[in-house]
């Protein structure tokens, strides 16, 4: 398989389909929140910025991660965790539809409310951090990352909120003082934004399998919507994957791989 081609292809389809959406009269973010599923190594890009970006714990990107609220749940749009020998980082990432407008149009360039309430929604998350947030991450590691190949419960934990909105050609038309009025919203360490201009210039390949997942209700298991079609699993890879089932669907579903490679790796042992 030649993973540049794979990637080029990517490339084309992501960049098709926010043009698409970026003219769109209606939102669509169900469409942006479906091809990451699908292919979840050009989700990496947002990460631009993040300790350990090319880590990803447990080799899986979460969509969807169901956070218990009293307010009522909150539901980021994907939850992807980097770490290194000590540390943790979870990275809550909430998609915007590549329609909305980071300014105001007129004399008076402002941010625009979309983008306002956008950022507004990360801060109403981090406020989560030491009660549901922190719940949610812990009960990670009984269900997913449960007998994981690296111990999570040792580890430092580390919280950060990803906005991916608008296009840096919005922002490079405008006077500097522009982008230093955008990066007032992340004053805070633990609050990114990343255009989806940046997401693109960022794509690049996974150097590890990668599988995109999202919980079955109330089942402690996790079901397989995407991966990147490698072609063999090491067994302590594969093992990574113990709690997620239907992975052998989406290995049949690809056209990346012949019938032979799709048989042998979809007949690996749990």
């Amino acid at each position: 398989m030649d993973y540049t081609f794979y990637l080029e292809d990517i490339r084309e389809k992501l960049t098709k389909l926010l043009e698409e959406q970026k003219m769109a009269d209606n939102y669509q973010e169900n469409r942006v929140q479906a091809f990451f599923e699908e292919y979840p190594c050009a989700l990496l890009g947002a990460l631009s910025g993040i300790p350990m970006k090319d880590a990803i714990f447990n080799n899986t990107i979460i969509s969807q991660p169901r956070i218990k609220s009293m307010d009522g749940d909150k539901q980021p749009d994907f939850l992807v965790v980097t770490y290194n020998s000590l540390q943790f980082f979870f990275n809550f990432i909430e998609l915007e539809d590549p329609s909305k407008k980071i300014f105001l149009a007129g004399i008076s360039e402002m941010p625009s409310n979309e983008f306002h309430r956008a950022f507004t929604q990360l801060r109403q998350w981090a406020s989560f951090q030491n009660s549901e947030v922190e719940k949610y991450c812990d009960s990670l590691t009984n269900t997913l990352f449960k007998d994981s190949y690296d111990n999570p419960q040792k580890k430092i934990k580390h919280y950060n909120y990803l906005i991916v909105y608008g296009f840096s050609e919005e922002v490079l038309r405008l006077p500097h003082k522009y982008n230093g009025l955008l990066q007032g919203y992340c004053g805070e360490k633990k609050y990114h934004h990343c255009t989806y201009s940046r997401l693109l210039d960022n794509l690049k390949m996974s150097r590890y399998p990668l599988f995109s997942v999202k919980k079955l209700g109330r089942q402690e298991h996790y079901k397989a919507l995407g991966f990147v079609p490698f072609e063999n699993y090491v067994y302590y890879l594969w093992q990574s994957f113990h709690n997620i089932v239907d992975k052998q669907d989406v290995v049949y579903k690809t056209s990346w791989l012949t019938d032979k490679q799709k048989e042998k790796l979809a007949n690996q042992n749990d």
